[in-house]
């Protein structure tokens, strides 16, 4: 079974993937939504193509996409759940692996199936005896060239392949070293000679066969011709980049700035981040003495190791060809589309200690040794570059990088929305201008402000790739600055803003909903271990989102989720968390039907 699948193991986590769904307007790549009234869904082709997605998928029954994925539930559960287990066990071949669960969302009991993607030997899984293929709209019928993919990934699986068996250093047939370009040559002859001993007194031609450009016949490598080729697109066309910007749905045209780029692989480098750099707006950013300066939105740092990722591991194989690298904006992201999937590694080890699994290994040797006219190197030779990309983009207040792998494509996506809104840099620059706080910090302190408190498992569970230590160190560091308060000990404590410190005047921030915790207050009694509820103790304080959809219910009656959010300025989201906290304190009930109201209870 295929291992590092997101699995939903709690109401919190759905209600995060609903809201996903909600910002994108539709399914994503590894969810499935169904509305599940009218007897079971066929999921024949989903579970095919989550069956043929190395981390698998999650189908959830129960939600009606007409209605911005509003709760419609599911009315028989067990039916419901046998059902999906027969298209699992007998609609697809080879079976796949179906868990579920089930959660109450508005009221509503929505169903949730795990889906577990099948071993590469076991691929492809096929319904109607057609193999599906994910995509962030839909389910797909796999092309030729994807099923011939698959197959040669279970030949590669089932032998010892050495680094000369990999396609990077395949011959190209016509090639020479004429074909190289002249600057390149000069750039990797002189680092290789400078790093290696054994290459200072080597002629030039044996040490560019020692590296993988040329073979024993003279001939260029797919490596040579690909990474330092004068023009590598006259062997293979697709051994190229195309970007555009896509405009929103009703404009006149569909993407404006579509550019093709090509050369060798440092030259498309260079052009692809000065297409993004060009195409993305700056942003006003506060310095910790309150002082603003203009920052690009997306940090180059990150998009250059992600574009470097994207050129450097792409499928370079005889069944990817006709794919060129696809790199898309939009107006709230950046998205990088490779060819071929990862190898070796999942999507959970990305930027890890020992995650790292080169595709192209001659591909990746030669790019250590060259670098852009920046003077920047075009890889980062020990790995990291993953978890750099993931840091800037963190320390920019950017929400955090998603990777999708399905097998036969690689997706990197980098959102344009920050976590922190102008008003909340206004109110950080006012009150936290002299403390030098890390980006992470000023995310959650502005949190606070409207309220949120904050525990070591939620910073872990907001923010990417942060451990148990450092979660717990940058909340003790706002304690010490007198910022933040702690409540509890051990296991049980929380934090929150400083008594001393003006709350923001407005509810912008979306609250965190720790999963641990099904009673959540801003007051609270330590717990004896992080997995026991939170008791309130004493009264909440006034200014607060909740007591803001309170008394718009006692202003206005009985009242949706989405009135409220339509007449409070709050986000549904946030209407949401304060009725279930409010339902908690006996203070709200709704009506249980479609619309779903919600009204005050009458004290007894």
């Amino acid at each position: 079974m295929c291992q590092d699948a997101f699995v939903i193991t709690s109401a919190e986590e759905l209600q995060e993937v609903i809201d996903n769904l909600r910002e994108q307007q539709g399914d994503l790549t590894d969810c499935e939504v169904k509305r599940g009234l009218g007897g079971v869904p066929t999921v024949g082709p989903t579970l095919s193509a989550f069956g043929n997605m190395p981390s698998g998928g999650t189908i959830i029954v129960g939600l009606d996409e007409s209605q911005r994925f509003a709760a419609t539930g599911v009315d028989d559960l067990a039916a419901m759940r046998h059902g999906i287990a027969a298209q699992a066990r007998a609609a697809v071949a080879p079976p796949v692996t179906v868990t579920f669960d089930d959660y109450l969302v508005d009221g509503e009991r929505v169903l949730v199936c795990d889906v577990s993607g099948l071993p590469i030997q076991h691929r492809p899984c096929r319904y109607q005896k057609r193999a599906y293929l994910r995509q962030a709209d839909g389910d797909y019928m796999m092309s030729e060239a994807d099923l011939d993919l698959i197959e040669d990934r279970k030949r590669r699986a089932a032998a010892d392949h050495t680094m000369w068996s990999t396609d990077d250093a395949r011959p190209v047939p016509g090639s020479g070293l004429d074909d190289l370009d002249d600057q390149l040559v000069d750039d990797l002859l002189r680092t290789s000679r400078a790093r290696n001993a054994r290459h200072r007194g080597t002629p030039d031609d044996l040490v560019l066969r020692d590296l993988g450009v040329t073979t024993s016949t003279g001939e260029l490598t797919v490596a040579g011709a690909y990474v330092i080729g004068r023009y590598p697109q006259r062997f293979v066309p697709s051994w190229s980049v195309t970007a555009a910007v896509q405009l929103p749905p009703g404009s006149e045209s569909r993407t404006r700035d579509l550019t093709h780029i090509e050369g060798p692989l440092p030259a498309m480098l260079a052009e692809l981040n000065e297409w993004v750099a060009r195409n993305i707006h700056t942003t006003i950013v506060y310095r910790p003495d309150g002082n603003a300066f203009n920052e690009a939105e997306l940090p180059a740092v990150a998009v250059r190791e992600l574009t470097a990722n994207a050129l450097v591991h792409r499928d370079l194989g005889p069944y990817t060809r006709g794919k060129a690298i696809s790199v898309r904006l939009t107006g709230d992201k950046l998205i990088i589309w490779s060819p071929g999937g990862l190898r070796g590694i999942t999507t959970a080890q990305l930027g890890q200690p020992g995650g790292r699994n080169a595709v192209n290994p001659s591909v990746y040797r030669l790019c250590e040794r060259l670098s852009l006219p920046s003077g920047d190197r075009v890889i980062e030779a020990e790995g990291g570059g993953i978890r750099e990309a993931r840091r800037r983009t963190a320390d920019a207040g950017l929400r955090p990088i998603t990777f999708s792998d399905t097998g036969v494509s690689f997706t990197a996506i980098v959102s344009r929305n920050h976590l922190l809104s102008q008003a909340d840099m206004a109110w950080l620059a006012t009150n936290a201008r002299d403390h030098d706080l890390t980006q992470t910090q000023r995310v959650i302190l502005a949190s606070m402000s409207h309220g949120q408190e904050w525990t070591n498992k939620m910073v872990r569970d907001e923010f990417d790739r942060i451990d148990s230590r450092d979660a717990q160190v940058l909340l003790q560091d706002l304690a010490a600055r007198n910022l933040a308060e702690t409540v509890g000990e051990r296991g049980g404590t929380h934090y929150r803003i400083s008594p001393t410190l003006p709350p923001a005047a407005d509810g912008v921030i979306t609250i965190v909903t720790p999963s641990d915790q099904q009673v959540l207050d801003f007051s609270v009694e330590a717990s004896a271990t992080d997995h026991e509820p939170v008791r309130a103790t004493s009264p909440r304080p006034a200014a607060t989102n909740y007591d803001a959809v309170l008394a718009e219910i006692r202003a206005t009656g009985p009242s949706t989720v989405e009135a409220l959010a339509g007449s409070t300025g709050l986000s549904e989201r946030q209407v949401r968390y304060a009725l279930h906290r409010l339902a908690h304190d006996g203070s709200v009930s709704n009506n249980g039907g479609r619309p779903k109201l919600w009204s005050l209870v009458e004290p007894r």
